[in-house]
C-alpha cells in the first residue's frame, strides 16, 4: 500500500474533514519529492565529482608529461647552445685575431699622416717669461724655473698667492706644447686654476701642483724632488716628440696621396 492510501485511510478513521486529509496528503508529497530531489542531487554531485576528478588526475599525467619533455627540451637547447656559443666565440676570437695586425697597421698610417699633417703648420712654442703674465685678479706672482724647455714644449713653475686662509701660496704648472691634438697627448688642463693672461694667449699645460703655507716651503719641495713634476706627461711627450720626428724623416705627405684622397672622397660624399 502506498503512502497516500495509508494517510487517506488514516484520515477516514480519524474523521476530518475531506480538505484537510487533502492538505496533508500534499504535504506529504511535497516532502516526498524534495528527499528524492535531494538524494538525486547527492548521486549527481557524487558521480560528478568521481568523474571531475578523473579529468583532474589526467590533466595532472598530462602536465608532468609536459614538464618532463619541456625540461628535456630544455636541457638539450642549453647542451647546443652550449657548443654553438663556443663555436661563435672561436669565430670572433679568431677573426679579432686575423683583423688585429690589420688594425694595427692602418692604425700606424693614419696616425703618420696625422703628424705630417701637423708638421704643415706646428712652429715653435713660445717661451713664458718674466714679468709678461699676470693673473686677472692681481695676485702675486714668483716665477721658478723650467720643468722642460725644448722647441716643442715649454713648461714654467710659478707660485701663486690663492688668498686662503691657509696654505694660501699655490704650486703651479704653466706652459705650452706644440701637439695640441688630445689623442696624440693627453692635455694637462686643470679648470678652476688661476687665469693667466698674455695677449689672450691659451696655455695648453695647465696644472695645480699643490698648496703650500710659505713659499720656501714650496722651494726646498722643488730643490727635493726636480724630476717628479708632471713626470708622466713629459715622459709621453718625449716619446710622441721622438715619434714625430722618426715620422719626418721617413715621410712625406705626398706618400699617402691616394689614402688621403680616398678620405676627402668619403667626406664629400656624406
Amino acid at each position: 500500500m502506498s503512502n497516500e492510501a495509508i494517510v487517506r485511510d488514516h484520515v477516514e478513521s480519524m474523521g476530518v474533514p475531506e480538505s484537510t486529509g487533502r492538505h496533508i496528503l500534499d504535504a506529504i508529497a511535497v516532502v516526498e519529492g524534495y528527499l528524492k530531489n535531494q538524494a538525486e542531487v547527492a548521486q549527481i554531485n557524487t558521480e560528478a565529482d568521481a568523474a571531475e576528478a578523473g579529468v583532474k588526475a589526467h590533466m595532472k599525467v598530462l602536465d608532468d608529461e609536459i614538464y618532463r619533455r619541456q625540461r628535456e627540451i630544455d636541457d638539450e637547447k642549453s647542451r647546443r647552445y652550449m657548443v654553438l656559443n663556443n663555436c661563435l666565440v672561436s669565430l670572433k676570437n679568431n677573426r679579432e685575431h686575423n683583423l688585429k695586425p690589420l688594425f694595427e697597421q692602418v692604425s700606424k698610417v693614419k696616425r703618420i699622416i696625422t703628424l705630417l699633417r701637423i708638421a704643415e703648420t706646428i712652429q715653435p712654442v713660445r717661451d713664458i717669461e718674466d714679468g709678461k703674465i699676470t693673473t686677472y685678479h692681481e695676485e702675486y706672482i714668483e716665477w721658478l724655473g723650467h720643468v722642460y724647455k725644448d722647441d716643442f714644449l715649454k713648461i714654467r713653475l710659478l707660485i701663486i698667492e690663492n688668498r686662503k686662509p691657509k696654505n694660501k701660496y699655490s704650486l703651479m704648472a704653466y706652459g705650452r706644447c706644440a701637439f695640441e691634438d688630445p689623442k696624440l697627448l693627453k692635455r694637462v688642463y686643470a679648470y678652476g686654476t688661476p687665469n693667466l693672461n698674455e695677449h689672450s694667449e691659451i696655455f695648453s699645460v695647465r696644472h695645480e701642483l699643490g698648496c703650500f703655507p710659505s713659499i720656501d716651503e714650496i722651494k726646498k719641495l722643488i730643490s727635493k724632488y726636480p724630476d717628479k713634476v708632471l713626470k708622466t706627461y713629459i715622459a709621453d711627450f718625449v716619446k710622441l716628440k721622438q715619434e714625430y720626428l722618426e715620422v719626418m724623416g721617413t715621410y712625406k705627405l705626398s706618400d699617402f696621396e691616394h689614402i688621403t684622397a680616398q678620405e676627402k672622397a668619403k667626406e664629400g660624399s656624406k
